[in-house]
Protein backbone atom coordinates (compact mmCIF):
# COMPACT_ATOMS: atom_id res chain seq x y z
CA UNK A 1 0.00 0.00 0.00
CA UNK A 2 1.36 3.31 -0.81
CA UNK A 3 1.70 5.87 1.72
CA UNK A 4 2.17 9.79 2.06
CA UNK A 5 5.31 11.17 3.84
CA UNK A 6 5.19 14.32 5.60
CA UNK A 7 9.07 15.36 6.17
CA UNK A 8 9.23 18.12 8.65
CA UNK A 9 12.71 16.99 10.23
CA UNK A 10 14.25 19.24 12.63
CA UNK A 11 10.83 21.83 11.41
CA UNK A 12 9.58 21.12 15.06
CA UNK A 13 12.81 22.35 16.65
CA UNK A 14 12.77 26.44 15.00
CA UNK A 15 10.10 28.79 14.42
CA UNK A 16 6.95 27.60 12.66
CA UNK A 17 6.72 31.17 10.40
CA UNK A 18 9.22 33.33 8.74
CA UNK A 19 9.00 36.74 7.27
CA UNK A 20 10.26 36.53 3.45
CA UNK A 21 13.48 38.26 2.40
CA UNK A 22 15.61 39.04 -0.14
CA UNK A 23 17.63 35.35 0.11
CA UNK A 24 18.39 35.65 -3.07
CA UNK A 25 20.73 38.23 -2.49
CA UNK A 26 22.96 35.87 0.16
CA UNK A 27 23.46 33.08 -2.45
CA UNK A 28 20.65 30.86 -1.76
CA UNK A 29 17.00 29.55 -3.86
CA UNK A 30 14.26 29.05 -3.42
CA UNK A 31 12.95 25.91 -3.57
CA UNK A 32 9.04 25.05 -3.57
CA UNK A 33 7.17 22.16 -1.47
CA UNK A 34 5.87 19.50 -3.52
CA UNK A 35 6.14 15.53 -3.70
CA UNK A 36 8.12 13.34 -5.06
CA UNK A 37 8.06 9.17 -5.06
CA UNK A 38 10.28 6.60 -3.15
CA UNK A 39 9.86 3.17 -3.11
CA UNK A 40 6.25 3.05 -2.77
CA UNK A 41 5.40 5.94 -0.87
CA UNK A 42 5.06 9.75 -1.68
CA UNK A 43 6.32 12.01 -0.06
CA UNK A 44 5.53 15.87 0.69
CA UNK A 45 8.63 18.00 1.35
CA UNK A 46 8.01 21.79 2.89
CA UNK A 47 9.48 24.81 0.88
CA UNK A 48 12.93 25.44 1.56
CA UNK A 49 16.43 27.93 1.16
CA UNK A 50 18.88 25.71 0.23
CA UNK A 51 23.09 26.94 -0.83
CA UNK A 52 23.11 26.21 -4.57
CA UNK A 53 26.86 25.55 -4.13
CA UNK A 54 28.43 23.05 -1.89
CA UNK A 55 30.33 25.50 0.78
CA UNK A 56 33.11 26.69 -0.48
CA UNK A 57 36.68 26.99 1.05
CA UNK A 58 36.48 30.70 0.67
CA UNK A 59 33.40 30.19 2.67
CA UNK A 60 34.66 28.46 5.31
CA UNK A 61 38.01 30.42 5.76
CA UNK A 62 35.57 33.41 6.60
CA UNK A 63 33.58 31.44 9.21
CA UNK A 64 37.45 30.09 10.82
CA UNK A 65 38.20 33.55 10.46
CA UNK A 66 35.70 34.55 12.43
CA UNK A 67 36.15 32.10 15.24
CA UNK A 68 39.41 32.90 15.62
CA UNK A 69 38.31 37.16 15.79
CA UNK A 70 35.93 35.70 18.97
CA UNK A 71 38.36 33.60 20.49
CA UNK A 72 36.05 30.67 20.66
CA UNK A 73 38.70 28.45 20.90
CA UNK A 74 37.33 25.43 21.31
CA UNK A 75 34.92 25.87 18.58
CA UNK A 76 37.87 26.70 16.21
CA UNK A 77 39.70 23.23 17.54
CA UNK A 78 36.05 20.85 16.35
CA UNK A 79 36.33 23.32 12.83
CA UNK A 80 39.66 23.54 11.83
CA UNK A 81 40.31 21.43 8.53
CA UNK A 82 42.11 18.32 8.63
CA UNK A 83 44.00 18.74 5.27
CA UNK A 84 46.68 15.64 6.56
CA UNK A 85 43.48 13.66 5.86
CA UNK A 86 44.05 13.52 2.23
CA UNK A 87 47.36 11.31 2.73
CA UNK A 88 44.54 8.62 4.22
CA UNK A 89 43.27 8.70 0.70
CA UNK A 90 46.44 7.89 -1.40
CA UNK A 91 49.22 7.34 1.37
CA UNK A 92 51.24 5.42 -1.45
CA UNK A 93 51.06 8.68 -4.46
CA UNK A 94 53.03 11.76 -3.74
CA UNK A 95 50.02 13.89 -5.58
CA UNK A 96 48.22 14.45 -2.04
CA UNK A 97 51.14 15.97 -0.67
CA UNK A 98 50.44 18.89 -2.91
CA UNK A 99 46.36 18.86 -1.82
CA UNK A 100 48.08 18.81 1.64
CA UNK A 101 49.63 22.16 1.46
CA UNK A 102 48.07 24.00 -1.19
CA UNK A 103 43.92 22.73 -1.49
CA UNK A 104 42.22 24.53 1.55
CA UNK A 105 44.35 27.43 1.39
CA UNK A 106 45.57 28.33 -1.83
CA UNK A 107 43.23 30.78 -3.99
CA UNK A 108 43.24 28.13 -6.81
CA UNK A 109 40.83 26.22 -4.74
CA UNK A 110 38.86 28.89 -3.06
CA UNK A 111 35.82 27.96 -5.09
CA UNK A 112 36.36 24.49 -4.64
CA UNK A 113 34.22 22.49 -1.51
CA UNK A 114 35.67 22.30 1.83
CA UNK A 115 35.99 18.68 2.74
CA UNK A 116 37.95 17.25 5.22
CA UNK A 117 35.77 18.46 8.30
CA UNK A 118 33.57 16.73 11.03
CA UNK A 119 30.17 16.67 10.52
CA UNK A 120 30.07 18.29 13.89
CA UNK A 121 31.81 21.10 12.27
CA UNK A 122 29.42 21.30 9.46
CA UNK A 123 26.53 21.83 12.28
CA UNK A 124 28.86 24.45 14.06
CA UNK A 125 29.14 26.54 10.51
CA UNK A 126 25.50 26.49 9.83
CA UNK A 127 24.92 27.72 13.92
CA UNK A 128 27.78 30.54 12.68
CA UNK A 129 25.49 31.34 9.34
CA UNK A 130 22.36 31.67 11.51
CA UNK A 131 23.79 34.38 13.51
CA UNK A 132 25.67 36.01 10.47
CA UNK A 133 22.00 36.41 9.15
CA UNK A 134 20.13 37.91 12.04
CA UNK A 135 22.92 39.99 12.42
CA UNK A 136 22.04 41.10 8.57
CA UNK A 137 18.48 41.03 8.45
CA UNK A 138 17.67 41.30 12.31
CA UNK A 139 13.67 42.52 11.50
CA UNK A 140 13.23 39.37 9.68
CA UNK A 141 11.98 36.08 11.53
CA UNK A 142 13.51 32.67 9.70
CA UNK A 143 14.38 29.01 10.90
CA UNK A 144 18.21 28.37 11.85
CA UNK A 145 20.36 27.10 9.03
CA UNK A 146 21.42 23.31 8.82
CA UNK A 147 22.43 20.25 7.48
CA UNK A 148 19.00 18.64 5.04
CA UNK A 149 17.82 16.16 6.04
CA UNK A 150 18.18 13.07 3.96
CA UNK A 151 14.17 13.19 2.09
CA UNK A 152 14.66 17.15 1.60
CA UNK A 153 17.90 16.17 0.00
CA UNK A 154 16.48 14.07 -2.42
CA UNK A 155 13.87 16.31 -3.07
CA UNK A 156 16.05 18.89 -4.29
CA UNK A 157 18.81 16.73 -6.08
CA UNK A 158 15.91 15.64 -8.34
CA UNK A 159 15.44 19.50 -8.92
CA UNK A 160 10.85 19.07 -9.54
CA UNK A 161 11.54 15.60 -11.51
CA UNK A 162 9.70 13.33 -9.64
CA UNK A 163 11.34 9.86 -9.98
CA UNK A 164 14.92 10.47 -11.82
CA UNK A 165 17.71 8.79 -11.18
CA UNK A 166 20.00 11.96 -11.52
CA UNK A 167 19.24 15.84 -11.14
CA UNK A 168 19.28 16.22 -14.95
CA UNK A 169 17.10 13.31 -15.18
CA UNK A 170 19.13 10.46 -16.78
CA UNK A 171 19.92 7.91 -17.48
CA UNK A 172 22.82 8.29 -19.35
CA UNK A 173 25.91 10.84 -17.50
CA UNK A 174 26.83 12.75 -20.99
CA UNK A 175 25.12 14.76 -22.78
CA UNK A 176 24.86 14.61 -26.91
CA UNK A 177 28.13 15.91 -27.30
CA UNK A 178 29.89 13.68 -24.98
CA UNK A 179 30.11 16.09 -22.27
CA UNK A 180 30.20 15.20 -18.79
CA UNK A 181 27.59 15.83 -16.79
CA UNK A 182 28.97 15.78 -13.46
CA UNK A 183 32.58 15.45 -11.46
CA UNK A 184 32.75 11.65 -11.18
CA UNK A 185 35.55 8.99 -12.11
CA UNK A 186 34.99 6.90 -15.05
CA UNK A 187 36.48 3.81 -15.64
CA UNK A 188 36.52 1.27 -18.18
CA UNK A 189 34.05 -1.40 -18.50
CA UNK A 190 36.77 -3.99 -17.07
CA UNK A 191 37.05 -2.43 -13.87
CA UNK A 192 33.13 -2.85 -13.03
CA UNK A 193 31.79 -5.95 -11.81
CA UNK A 194 28.89 -7.02 -9.51
CA UNK A 195 29.06 -8.33 -6.54
CA UNK A 196 27.56 -11.48 -5.14
CA UNK A 197 24.03 -9.19 -3.91
CA UNK A 198 24.06 -7.75 -7.38
CA UNK A 199 25.28 -4.36 -6.24
CA UNK A 200 27.48 -2.61 -8.75
CA UNK A 201 31.27 -2.40 -7.26
CA UNK A 202 34.26 -0.83 -8.90
CA UNK A 203 37.50 -2.80 -8.84
CA UNK A 204 40.32 -1.29 -6.92
CA UNK A 205 40.31 2.04 -7.85
CA UNK A 206 43.14 3.79 -5.98
CA UNK A 207 45.69 1.23 -7.96
CA UNK A 208 44.90 2.82 -11.66
CA UNK A 209 43.40 7.07 -10.29
CA UNK A 210 46.50 8.27 -11.72
CA UNK A 211 47.52 6.17 -14.09
CA UNK A 212 47.72 8.37 -16.60
CA UNK A 213 46.42 11.27 -15.64
CA UNK A 214 49.17 12.52 -12.72
CA UNK A 215 51.90 15.45 -13.41
CA UNK A 216 53.62 16.75 -10.88
CA UNK A 217 51.82 20.02 -10.20
CA UNK A 218 49.25 20.99 -7.95
CA UNK A 219 47.65 22.40 -10.43
CA UNK A 220 47.43 20.02 -13.26
CA UNK A 221 45.85 17.65 -11.45
CA UNK A 222 42.04 18.53 -10.28
CA UNK A 223 40.18 15.88 -7.91
CA UNK A 224 37.21 18.40 -7.03
CA UNK A 225 36.11 20.64 -9.02
CA UNK A 226 34.40 24.23 -8.93
CA UNK A 227 31.37 23.97 -6.96
CA UNK A 228 29.30 25.83 -9.85
CA UNK A 229 30.85 23.63 -12.72
CA UNK A 230 28.71 22.06 -15.08
CA UNK A 231 24.93 22.82 -15.26
CA UNK A 232 22.22 23.34 -12.23
CA UNK A 233 19.26 21.08 -11.72
CA UNK A 234 15.47 22.35 -12.28
CA UNK A 235 15.97 24.21 -8.56
CA UNK A 236 18.74 25.54 -9.33
CA UNK A 237 21.33 23.61 -7.45
CA UNK A 238 24.92 23.07 -8.45
CA UNK A 239 26.74 19.25 -8.28
CA UNK A 240 24.06 17.19 -6.44
CA UNK A 241 25.54 14.50 -8.19
CA UNK A 242 29.43 13.80 -7.51
CA UNK A 243 32.17 16.52 -6.88
CA UNK A 244 31.89 15.70 -3.15
CA UNK A 245 29.53 13.38 -1.17
CA UNK A 246 27.33 15.62 0.93
CA UNK A 247 26.56 15.41 4.58
CA UNK A 248 22.72 14.83 5.93
CA UNK A 249 20.79 15.85 9.55
CA UNK A 250 20.68 12.95 11.94
CA UNK A 251 22.15 10.45 9.88
CA UNK A 252 26.12 8.44 9.68
CA UNK A 253 25.55 8.55 5.97
CA UNK A 254 26.32 10.35 2.52
CA UNK A 255 24.78 11.58 -0.52
CA UNK A 256 25.11 12.13 -4.04
CA UNK A 257 28.38 10.09 -4.76
CA UNK A 258 31.75 12.16 -5.14
CA UNK A 259 35.09 12.74 -7.47
CA UNK A 260 36.38 9.16 -7.31
CA UNK A 261 33.03 7.65 -7.66
CA UNK A 262 32.43 5.74 -11.03
CA UNK A 263 29.03 6.73 -12.81
CA UNK A 264 26.59 4.56 -11.24
CA UNK A 265 27.43 5.76 -7.72
CA UNK A 266 26.70 9.21 -8.01
CA UNK A 267 22.54 8.85 -8.49
CA UNK A 268 20.17 11.47 -6.92
CA UNK A 269 20.18 7.84 -4.46
CA UNK A 270 23.13 6.89 -4.34
CA UNK A 271 24.49 6.81 -0.36
CA UNK A 272 27.34 5.66 1.67
CA UNK A 273 28.56 5.14 5.29
CA UNK A 274 29.90 8.40 6.69
CA UNK A 275 32.78 7.62 9.49
CA UNK A 276 34.87 10.66 9.97
CA UNK A 277 35.97 13.34 8.17
CA UNK A 278 37.16 12.93 4.92
CA UNK A 279 39.00 14.26 1.03
CA UNK A 280 35.38 13.01 -0.19
CA UNK A 281 33.15 14.98 1.65
CA UNK A 282 31.56 18.25 1.75
CA UNK A 283 28.40 19.92 2.64
CA UNK A 284 25.52 22.01 2.25
CA UNK A 285 22.72 23.87 3.84
CA UNK A 286 19.02 24.28 4.03
CA UNK A 287 16.64 26.71 6.42
CA UNK A 288 12.97 25.52 6.28
CA UNK A 289 10.38 28.36 5.28
CA UNK A 290 7.06 28.48 5.62
CA UNK A 291 5.29 31.77 4.45
CA UNK A 292 3.40 34.06 6.84
CA UNK A 293 -0.23 34.00 5.35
Amino acid sequence: MKRIVFVAALVLLVSFTAKKFKMKKENLVYIPAGTFYLNEDTISVMSMYMSPTEVTNAEYRLFLNDLKKQGRHNDLKIAMVDSLLWNQLYPNISAPQHYVKHYFNNPVFSDHPVVNISNEAANLYCVWYTKQMLAKYPESNFNDFRLPSKLEWIYAARGGLKNSPYPWGGPGIRNQEGQHLANYYEVGDHYIRKDQQGNMMVLNPKQFRFSNEYTNSVFTLTLTEHVKAFNVNGYGLYNMSGNVNEMIAGDARVMGGDWESCGHDIRVMSEKEYIRANPLTGFRIVSTYIPVR
